[in-house]
């Protein structure tokens, strides 16, 4: 499997950014991924991920628009 940016280390390495930071990476590559896609690019769940993007946008750092 190809390392990227978003990519989460083996169970046992460690990483040295947030979980928030990885699905802020994410979304600042691609601003049209699918929660879903973030999922798995994170390894984490989908309710974290909601969780995290609902407080990013709480705190003003990022804004979502709904289609």
């Amino acid at each position: 499997m190809k390392k990227t940016a978003t990519s989460r280390p083996d169970a046992a390495g460690w990483t040295f950014f947030t979980n928030h930071a990885h699905v802020l990476l994410c979304l600042a590559a691609d601003p049209e991924m699918r929660l879903r896609d973030v999922v798995d690019a994170v390894g984490i769940t989908e309710r974290a991920v909601q969780k995290i993007i609902s407080e990013l946008e709480a705190g003003g750092v990022l804004e979502r628009e709904r289609r």
